[in-house]
């Protein structure tokens, strides 16, 4: 038997049902099996670089297809917030988010079959770098098990009803890819003499118009055996191939279809699917869910990822990076008062300062832009993070950040797109990552007036700052002329004329060390406002290592 097991660590399941509205307030619970087939071919092409289904995924989608899984819910219950969404038009429209909670219960799907060990390890691999199931926000650790969980409530699909004290729900599944092909060619034959029988009836509509038409002689009609007689034409091998193309060739285009074929086609329900009647419990959205333990609860989340987009229109005018030190400082300021209850005290998070005195090792956040779209030199994504942990008046400032602003800078819409540790990113921001070597995406300011010799050489400033925030010192710090170019357009002076730096000087740094060190490292003036970002060096790491070695033998 195969049993996969889904836990999603934010307690939430969020997915509309197929033809509902997202407003509606419905959830799909639990998951139908059409929405878990797709979500694994997404994996495969997002996260393992796949241009076509392969043959061996293949096979394991047709083997899912060909029997329905059996469902184990969770206790869970249903929920739902509101909040008004801007739009750009500048008003607001009020929004339902409907989800299940589930806490730390988990979801067990499974199937009467028994795959292959390639099958297994392709399974596995997928279920491993899925990130979410549903919507985006359904953040899900998804694994195969050997054992059912005890504690689930069975949810069996059935045509009749099993029994009392349950309730129908209907989930979209595909067809075997027996019955599909099956479906497929009656589908085809009722297409082909459907075009025929409107040819027939084209000619006959013709003939009797000529009959109308034409001259009479002698009080006879002039018609012709075609106008008497009129015969079908077959359809050309262009018709044929036409009608060939509206019909996905099998299961597995079926579950590569998009929604704007959908639309083109006039479908409303994906050709190749049916409805699987699933008995769940009638009270299985009323329980009462086990909560997330203590000890998770106590744990502050440290790093938060937020989404940016533009106000324009066509919402590709992105603020430049070399505009970084200005936006984050106009998104600071907006977390700043957005973290304060009545006016006048703010998070210690944002502040910088806790009792009235800096926090030290600058724990407190900072803010470093991200490009991880194709808009290249742009800011589109900006990672918060902050080693003491965002605390409630935090959190709440995170999540209600919808805009920021400054004099004479556009209006950009800001969105929360995930929270919790660093280690969470770190598949998609590199600065988090660890490595030996690093080198900088934005200027690095230095924070006192260099000079040639002594503990303020531009190096001396460098290695002060990492011991300032913990890190160890460098191996080697190298100052690349060449690439400092690149950052003569940067911003390097905050919009408050008193807080200057003593030297409108940024250069570019690579960093060695003498072990793995984690990120995310920005180091200089206007650290925590985007300047003196550091990422990864992979391809330096070895090379500026050994010379370092070099150096200390």
């Amino acid at each position: 038997m195969l049993i996969l097991r889904f836990h999603f660590p934010g307690g939430r399941y969020h997915a509309t049902p197929w033809g509902a509205h997202v407003n509606e307030g419905l959830v799909e619970w639990p998951p139908s099996p059409w929405r878990l087939l797709r979500a694994l071919i997404a994996v495969g092409f997002a996260r393992h670089g796949w241009t076509e289904v392969p043959a061996a995924a293949r096979t394991l989608l047709e083997r899912l297809s060909e029997t329905s899984p059996t469902m184990h819910l969770p206790p869970s219950s249903a929920s739902h917030t509101r909040h008004y969404m801007p739009s750009f038009s500048g008003k607001t429209a009020r929004v339902f988010d409907a989800f299940t909670y589930v806490g730390d219960g988990a979801l067990v799907m499974t199937w009467d079959i028994a795959l292959t060990n390639e099958e297994q390890a392709l399974l596995d691999s997928l279920l491993a770098a899925m990130p979410y199931l549903g919507r985006a926000e359904s953040w899900v650790d998804a694994a195969r098990i050997e054992s059912l969980p005890s504690g689930l409530e069975p949810c069996i699909t059935s045509e009749t009803c099993p029994g009392p004290d349950v309730e129908r729900v209907l989930l979209l599944a595909p067809e075997t890819p027996a019955a599909y092909a099956y479906w497929r060619a009656a589908a085809f034959e009722r297409e082909v003499n459907r075009l025929l029988q409107g040819r027939i009836a084209d000619s006959e509509e013709k003939s009797k118009l000529a009959t109308t038409t034409k001259p009479r002689k002698n009080g006879f009609s002039l018609r012709t055996k075609q106008d008497r007689d009129p015969e079908p034409v077959p359809l050309t091998k262009k018709e044929l191939a036409t009608v060939n193309e509206l019909f996905p060739k099998d299961i597995i285009d079926v579950l590569l279809i998009d929604t704007k074929r959908l639309q083109a086609d006039g479908w409303s329900q994906p050709p190749g699917t049916r409805w699987l009647a699933y008995w769940r419990p009638v009270d299985a959205l009323c329980a009462s869910p086990r909560p997330s333990s203590p000890m998770t609860r106590r744990q502050r989340p440290t790093t938060a990822l937020l989404a940016l987009a533009s106000d324009t229109k066509n919402g590709h005018a992105l603020p430049p990076m070399s505009d970084a030190l200005w936006r984050m400082e106009a998104m600071h300021d907006t977390l700043v008062r957005l973290s304060s209850r009545d006016g006048e005290t703010v998070s210690p998070v944002f502040s910088g300062r806790e009792h009235g005195q800096p926090i030290p090792m600058h724990r407190h956040a900072t803010l470093l832009p991200l490009n991880l779209g194709r808009s290249r030199g742009r800011i589109d994504h900006v990672l918060i993070h902050a080693p003491m942990g965002f605390d409630e008046d935090a959190v709440s400032a995170l999540s209600r950040i919808s805009f920021t602003y400054a004099k004479g800078l556009p209006r950009i819409f800001v969105t929360l797109a995930g929270l919790g540790k660093k280690t969470d990113f770190a598949e998609l921001v590199s600065l988090v990552r660890s490595s030996n070597a690093f080198q900088t995406t934005t200027p690095f300011v230095p924070p006192r007036f260099v000079k040639k010799r002594g503990k303020d050489t531009l190096e001396e400033q460098v290695q002060a700052e990492l011991e300032r925030r913990g890190l160890p010192r460098a191996l080697r710090v190298e100052i690349l002329p060449e690439s400092s170019i690149q950052f003569r357009t940067f911003r390097k002076v905050r919009q408050a004329a008193d807080r200057a730096p003593p030297m409108r000087l940024g250069v570019a740094v690579r960093l060695a060390f003498a072990q793995l060190v984690e990120g995310p490292i920005a180091l200089g003036y206007g650290s925590h406002f985007g300047l003196g970002c550091f990422q990864p060096s992979e391809s330096s790491s070895k090379r500026e290592l050994s010379d370092g070695r070099a150096i200390m033998a």
